[in-house]
């Protein structure tokens, strides 16, 4: 691109219209206030609609008048010739327009121009790069960098290298992070096999205790034997059974009595329902409870003397069951007492707590052999397990290493590759390198970064000239990487004496702005030719009023 022509008419300083021709270097030079720098916010304008910040709500209109607007014609990076309009009003936003060639467009539509806002404003203008973030400026410069063959870069590893690693759709940086991860895993995995194996050793020195024997169980047996000798042959055990059953008996003569008492009970309330049938001439049906008739009552009569007869014949069955009882009672208290007072429970009980004794001597002596037979069992399968374990962890330790290789390979093509990407950014750079990554030697890790340096000096450590030219180098790359080709803005060049800057140096136009004390503004090609700026006879293809009675 290069810019032929600009006037403009009631923007931030110019009330009146104002027009300037531009050279491959174009220099503005006078007092302060006196419109410099507003000549680079007209052609920033004009592109973007935006200030030198790249602010768009900013008010640029001359503080005396109601619109303005800016007109450039400029050579395209298409080669050809064009004329862009841009003007606005201060209260009427309608009656705002943009037209290129004669033609409205909207802002979007200049973008195949100026590709980029933060672009267009870095390459045009040094100090707004400066201001950028490294990372803003390490993304724009990788945004409009041509494309790096990932597979030609690939094809000059060793083929061994090349073995290793497969990256899937070039994304080193993906690989790489996704590598570490599974490096991260894998040290876990490691260190939880390094902890099996140390829980699996403490395990093997384990101490197995001698198994006990127990040699009592002679002295249990002949126990068994007497105590089933005295319940078997014993009186007493006669005398028990003869007792259990006298008790069973006194049980049944209750139950029995209690069967019989619920029976005359009933007998008696029968009775008197069978009196009241027969003596009440009023007496109602026990069934439904309507007044009975003398046919009625002779039914229920009868009956009742039925349900009667049943009662008795039950009371009389129960009565004999107890006298039966209360017999069998009697033999049985007879035989019980003809046993006498022989006991040999004493003795039995006596037994029965030694074999507790020996019982429990014999299940604590089982358990601690059962605790040592399963210690045994455990070394012997753990034995199994640290072979295993060892095996695991070697595997481990390979698959680290493996690992750790392809991310050192990784390294080195993504070192590749950003070498490739600085021959071509350092191709329009002389004295300025820029550095994307570096190593920490602690950890032999690759960083990403973005480091500016001039002359082997990192920016930070440069006078404010060094910083300045550095910055022009870098928005002259960013002109030359992109194809936008927009000239450079050196502002305040005054600033930098030890600093000429030509044409020839940069293959860019060059708009120099410089300050000098109680200067009026003047333009020339050449520092050395400076002369008042003057209207230039130069008649405009578009008429400004037309296209303002036109939007």
């Amino acid at each position: 691109m290069k810019l032929l022509y600009m006037k403009l008419k009631g923007f931030r300083k110019y009330k009146e219209l104002f027009e300037i021709q531009f050279d491959n270097e174009t220099y503005i030079i006078g007092g302060n206030a006196k419109g410099k720098t507003t000549i680079a916010y007209a052609i920033v304008w004009a592109f973007l609609g935006t200030d030198l910040r790249g602010n768009d709500k900013r008010n640029l209109i001359n503080k005396d008048s109601n619109e303005s607007f800016v007109e450039l014609d400029f050579i395209g990076n298409d080669g050809e010739k064009h004329t862009l309009i841009r003007y606005k009003h201060l209260q009427y936003s309608k009656k705002n327009f943009i037209s290129l060639d004669g033609n409205f467009i909207k802002q979007k539509d200049l973008e195949n121009i100026y590709i980029g806002k933060t672009l267009f404003l870095s390459a045009f203008n040094p100090d707004y790069f400066k201001e950028l973030e490294p990372s803003e400026q390490k993304n724009l410069i990788n945004q409009y960098l041509p494309e790096i063959s990932f597979e030609n870069v690939f094809q000059k590893l060793d083929e061994s290298e090349q073995n290793k690693i497969f990256i899937k759709d070039g994304d080193i940086q993906k690989f790489i992070k996704d590598t570490n991860a599974r490096i991260k895993d894998t040290e876990q995995k490691i260190i939880r096999k390094k902890g099996e194996n140390e829980f699996a050793e403490k395990i093997l020195k384990e101490k197995i205790e001698i198994e006990k024997t127990f040699d009592k169980q002679e002295e249990i047996d002949l126990l068994l034997q007497e105590k089933d000798f005295l319940e078997t042959e014993s009186k007493q055990k006669i005398k028990s059974k003869l007792e259990e059953e006298y008790a069973q008996k006194q049980t049944e003569v209750i139950n029995f009595q209690t069967k019989l008492d619920k029976i005359n009970d009933e007998g008696r309330k029968k009775r008197i329902e069978y009196n009241k049938i027969l003596s009440d001439p009023l007496a109602m049906c026990p069934c439904c409870n309507q007044p009975m008739n003398v046919d009625s009552k002779k039914i229920a009569s009868e009956n009742k003397r039925q349900e009667m007869f049943k009662l008795a014949d039950e009371q009389k069955e129960y009565k004999e069951k107890i006298s039966q009882a209360q017999i069998d009672s009697v033999i049985l208290k007879s035989k019980i007492y003809s046993l006498g007072n022989v006991d040999n429970s004493v003795r039995i009980k006596e037994i029965d707590e030694r074999l507790l004794v020996l019982e429990n001597e014999k299940k604590e002596i089982y358990d601690f052999n059962k605790m040592i037979e399963l210690k045994k069992s455990n070394i012997e399968n753990t034995k199994k397990d640290v072979i295993k374990i060892i095996s695991d962890l070697e595997n481990l330790n390979e698959q680290l290493d493996n690992y750790n290789l392809q991310i050192i390979i990784a390294k080195k093509l993504y070192c590749m590759i950003i070498q490739e990407k600085i021959k071509i950014v350092e191709q329009y750079m002389k004295n300025v390198k820029i550095q994307f990554c570096e190593l920490i030697k602690s950890t032999g890790e690759l960083k990403d970064c973005f480091k500016i340096t001039n002359n082997g000096e990192e920016i930070t450590s440069l006078s404010k000239s060094q910083k300045f030219v550095t910055m022009l180098e870098m928005s002259n790359m960013l002109n030359k990487i992109s194809g936008l080709n927009i000239p450079l803005l050196i502002d305040d060049s005054e600033s930098y004496p030890d600093y000429n800057f030509k044409f020839e140096d940069y293959q860019n136009q060059l708009i120099i702005i410089k300050a000098k004390r109680n200067r009026i503004l003047k333009v020339s090609s050449s520092e050395e030719n400076i002369k008042r700026p003057k209207t230039i006879k130069l008649k405009s293809k578009y008429n400004l009023q037309e296209l303002k009675n036109v939007a």
